[in-house]
């Protein structure tokens, strides 16, 4: 028995489902099955008219495979299929088709203006396809720049698609409301957005969802989180065959590689997307990847012809937007500067009209406005550039309420820093280099303190992840350990996710200036204080110091060698606080004093007053400073910033309340937080059997704060480093969420002090958090502490403090006290001094 054809609506049904779910083969091969069905000679007219709507579905399908011409063909051949008014509806749907593969392919401005033309309530169009009218110009707007009439076009478009029952087109229009957000500059709400739109349960080919995603994580700086993402993103249009999607997620690639320093790799990639849009006839994006590939053609170095080329081809470029333009000109302004025509890079950068809404762009006209500058022999123009350049660095880094995010974006402006700090060097001159570094140096030190935030998505995640935490800490050798690690790595992502979308509503308080070279140098010689700020710029580490004798500039070598050197040191000490035995021990402590007179004969420590200041760089972090020769009976403060340690010094404060809380596992840790309670009698409290909520409740409304637990810093993300409490492990990123009003903190637990360096000197950790979060200063180790010396040390400490003594001389003091003082040399003071106002 011969089986019924199938029905040639059914055909066309089954075609577009396939075509959303990203299946251009099996949606092409339908719908040309249905069309020859509809093929006859005598097709009465309902026919015709399906044949219509089946050739405009087929034209997506073979936009994917086969490029814009050949369904741009399909389309023509849509309008001739039934003449008059009849036809009518088919011409309508083609041309909505059309202007929809038009901005697809770059031609934004036409793709409006035809997509213009039709009503909003359009007879001859379903609630689904205005739906889908209003979402193609919002595309073809959001990259023309008119983000207010995009905006509207996509809430229309979600109100229609509602009303239509259409989740894929819900989906889109929810995502793009999100991307629109980032265009505007609100980035904490876009992820927010799209995050939203991708949570719904619904069928749909996501590359583009997540290269949009990427896109943003890549403007804030997070390029580590982004590069999974845009894989994702090109292995789902591969599948699919998605050809004009994976050339999209390409340009992303590029500029994920620009932004990591390998302008090999970006220019492969954005040179295979432009390959991809020429074949395609994807002029508009064929145009972005030309200059991505121009880009990163530059920063590998080219000689004086090859840019003067590039820049003859890049204004020459043919594009309908403006933005485009704009990045197109400030490109070829930059080949010409690696040409040496610095006239005509002027001239072009004079015709970059309008300001860019994109901060990365922003910070690539300042670059070279400064660089001009300089080559004009004007670099008065040139350090104001760079001040308003750093300015508003801060203040973007304020936005989110994520130390993640805020320490993230830095990363944008090291070709500022690079040009700012070089042409500082260039003058020899110790004060310009101190100025030059420190308006660049850990802006979110100088940021007003994360404000905390209450929100049920994290409190739920973060009381799941203390669990499992805990669960892998007991049962390390069990066979399920591995489900457990990757449970507790997902809800890490979703943690970091959650926090990425959380903005900082309060927007009235600036970033503080920078302080100036003439402040540090006298309140240096006010608190009797030695200056040594390291930093780090072109593969060298220097340092610029102020004593008794004034300031000096000193080139230290080279920055990779450094780092390793005191990546070695670290271990060193990590392995001598495994009581390891008898040769072995020997070797490492001969190895670890090695390593220490070594930086001891690296850094130019001055030594005319009787405090020293270090303010860290990226390549010396985590360092144990009070080990090294020479700085171990000395009092120290370790800094992020010049300018967050001048805001904090000389601010003597007064305790009306101590918090003393002891965690698990730790033979002396209840008698510890005893003592401590003790030395600041009526006004101190110990809570021996203390909970994360006790230690956030008392970070949060105490004055002086002390902890004595375990704790753990995590390599792969330190904000998820942590102290354990009875109730679990307590999270670095958990205290953003409650703030600390404490002034001076304590962490009597192990690795608390330790931390990752992002560029910009940006500080993440356990210490830093605590910092960032409203505490001035934390005396914190960079590494495991007996705990029978941590017990010493802390009683003589406070009593020192509660004396009156300022806390970097109390630390030096209560170390004197100890039988083996190495060990409690691991502990530093971090942010600023402390002491007590009424002793």
């Amino acid at each position: 028995m011969v089986a019924e054809p199938e029905p040639v609506a059914d055909l066309i049904a089954e075609a577009r489902v396939a075509n959303s779910m990203g299946r251009p083969s099996a949606a092409e091969h339908l719908l040309r099955r249905a069309i020859r069905r509809l093929s006859r000679p005598d097709a009465p007219l309902a026919d015709l008219l399906m044949r219509g709507s089946a050739t405009i579905t087929l034209a997506s399908p073979v936009f994917e495979r086969h490029g814009l011409e050949p369904a741009l063909t399909l389309l023509d051949e849509a309008d001739r299929l039934v003449p008059g008014r009849e036809g009518d509806g088919v011409r309508t749907l083609g041309l909505v088709q059309r202007a929809g593969l038009l901005a697809r392919c770059g031609q934004w401005q036409v793709a409006v203006d035809l997509l213009t033309r039709i009503g909003t309530t359009d007879s001859w169009l379903t609630p689904r396809q205005l739906a889908a009218v209003h979402l193609n110009r919002a595309t073809a707007r959001q990259y023309l720049g008119d983000h207010t009439l995009c905006d509207a076009d996509l809430q229309t478009a979600l109100s229609l698609a509602s009303t239509a029952a259409a989740p894929d087109l819900e989906f889109k229009a929810r995502h793009n409301l999100g991307y629109t957000r980032f265009l505007v500059g609100d980035v904490p709400g876009a992820l927010r957005a799209m995050g939203e739109a991708d949570a719904m349960d619904v069928d749909v080919v996501r590359a583009t969802a997540k290269r949009d995603y990427a896109h943003v994580l890549l403007n804030t700086g997070l390029t580590d989180e982004a590069a999974p993402l845009l894989q994702e993103a090109v292995d789902i249009a591969e599948q699919h065959r998605l050809h004009h999607d994976i050339g999209e997620a390409l340009v992303e690639v590029a500029r994920l590689e620009l932004l990591r320093g390998r302008p090999e790799r970006a220019s492969a990639a954005a040179a295979k997307a432009a390959r991809l849009f020429r074949r395609r006839g994807a002029e508009g994006w064929w145009v972005q990847a030309e200059i991505l590939r121009a880009e990163s053609v530059l920063a590998a170095g080219v000689r004086p012809r090859t840019g003067r080329d590039l820049a003859a081809r890049l204004q020459d470029l043919p594009t309908h937007s403006r933005a485009v333009r704009r990045d197109a000109l400030l490109a070829a302004a930059e080949a010409c500067v690696a040409a040496g025509d610095v006239a005509v890079a002027g001239q072009l950068l004079a015709r970059v009209r309008g300001a860019s809404t994109s901060p990365t762009r922003r910070l690539q006209r300042d670059w070279l406005a400064a660089r001009l500058a300089l080559a004009a022999g004007r670099p008065v123009d040139a350090r104001r550039r760079f001040r308003d350049a750093a300015r508003r660095v801060a203040e973007q880094q304020a936005r989110p309420a994520s130390l993640d995010a805020r320490t993230a974006f830095a990363l944008h402006a090291q070709r500022l820093v690079a040009l700012d700090v070089g042409s500082a060097l260039e003058s020899g001159s110790p004060a310009q280099v101190l100025a030059a570094t420190e308006r660049w140096r850990a802006a979110t030190s100088r940021l007003p303190s994360l404000i905390p935030h209450e929100d049920a998505v994290l409190e739920k995640a973060f009381t799941e992840l203390r669990v499992l935490r805990s669960q892998l800490r007991d049962t390390a050798d069990a066979p399920d350990t591995d489900q457990l690690g990757s449970l507790a790595l997902e809800l890490e992502r979703t943690i970091r996710r959650r926090e990425w979308e959380l903005a900082d509503d309060d927007q009235g308080t600036r970033p503080l200036a920078p302080a100036r070279v003439h402040e540090i140098v006298a309140l240096a010689a006010a608190t009797d204080t030695d200056v040594l700020a390291l930093f780090t710029t072109s593969g060298r580490l220097g340092a610029v110091t102020i004593d008794a004798r004034g300031m000096q500039l000193h080139d230290l070598g080279d920055a990779e060698h450094v780092a390793e050197q005191n990546r070695l040191l670290l271990a060193d000490v990590a392995m001598t606080g495994r009581h390891l035995p008898g040769p072995l021990g020997t070797v490492v402590q001969r190895s670890l004093a090695s390593r220490l007179d070594g930086v001891a004969r690296l850094i130019p420590v001055p030594s005319t007053r009787s405090r020293l200041l270090i303010v860290r760089t990226t390549v010396l972090r985590s360092t144990p400073w009070r080990l090294i020769p020479g700085l171990d009976d000395r009092p120290l403060v370790v800094a992020s910033s010049l300018t967050a340690w001048a805001a904090g010094e000389n601010v003597a404060e007064s305790v009306d309340r101590v918090a003393a809380l002891a965690g698990p596992r730790l033979d002396r840790a209840a008698d510890e937080a005893t003592a401590v309670a003790a030395a600041w009698g009526s006004r101190g409290a110990a809570t021996v059997v203390a909970s994360g909520a006790d230690l956030t409740g008392a970070l949060a409304s105490a004055d002086l704060v002390h902890v004595a637990a375990h704790g753990h810093h995590h390599d792969g993300n330190a904000l998820f480093s942590s102290v354990t409490m009875h109730d679990g492990p307590l999270f670095a990123y958990e205290l953003q969420r409650r703030g600390v009003r404490a002034g001076h903190v304590v962490l009597s637990a192990c690795d608390a002090g330790r931390a990752i360096i992002r560029p910009g000197d940006e500080a993440m950790g356990l210490t830093a958090t605590v910092l960032a979060c409203g505490a001035r200063s934390v005396l914190a180790a960079v590494a495991p502490v007996q705990d029978v010396v941590a017990a010493q040390l802390m009683g003589a400490y406070h009593r020192a403090l509660a004396s009156g003594v300022a806390a970097s001389e109390a630390l030096r003091t209560a170390t004197a006290t100890i039988e083996q003082p190495d060990s409690a040399r691991l502990f530093s003071i971090y942010g600023a001094d402390w002491r007590l106002a009424d002793p």
